[in-house]
């Protein structure tokens, strides 16, 4: 026998997702006197789902990413399942207000040494979180003794620098720092 759920919904029924970020949907079904349960993936059929430039969708994990801002507005997500079907409203807010580059101001690296650096990010609401080095544009000259690779300094010669420094992340630059390299 085949049960026909009294409904299906998406848990929360307005999804928010941070640009460059993602996170999980939830789709439940309701059946009469009875707990509601989540629908596997594999037997959706979408009905609506973000546009491309706004959000991508991975319907076999049911997560979506953030791509571009919806401003004001929002992305309708839409399933059916059993003859029922189910919407949400997706927002997906803006990039940061601010990035930090740390450590701040002029960073000293012995030679044979290295020094991580840090990319965090304020959002409109407050939020502070670090972003990832690969997920971010750095900004600097090249220099022979002093390199940069993936979001860490290291110093191979000594007495290279100041090297100004600076990172991109969603149209928004960092805060500049200055890299040397030391002696020792």
């Amino acid at each position: 026998k085949i049960v026909t759920p009294k409904s299906i919904a998406f848990m929360p029924d307005v999804v928010s997702v941070r640009v460059d970020d993602s996170t999980p949907l939830r789709i439940v079904a309701e059946l009469d006197n009875q707990r509601p349960f989540e629908i596997a993936p594999e037997v959706l059929d979408w009905t609506s789902f973000p546009r491309s430039d706004y959000a991508s969708l991975n319907k076999a994990t049911l997560r979506v990413k953030g791509l571009k801002g919806t401003g004001e507005d929002r992305e309708e997500l839409a399933v059916r399942f059993a003859g029922r079907e189910g919407r949400a409203q997706l927002q997906v807010l803006a990039g940061p207000l601010r990035l930090e580059l740390t450590p701040g101001g002029s960073v000293e690296v012995p030679v044979g040494q290295q020094q991580a650096l840090q990319v965090w990010a304020t959002y409109g609401d407050g939020q502070r979180q670090e972003i990832a080095a690969d997920r971010v544009e750095w900004k600097w000259e090249p220099v022979t003794g002093l390199v940069l690779q993936s979001g860490v300094l290291h110093a191979e010669q000594p007495g290279v620098g100041p090297n100004k420094l600076t990172v991109e992340y969603q149209g928004v630059t960092s805060n500049e720092i200055s890299a040397v390299s030391a002696t020792g």
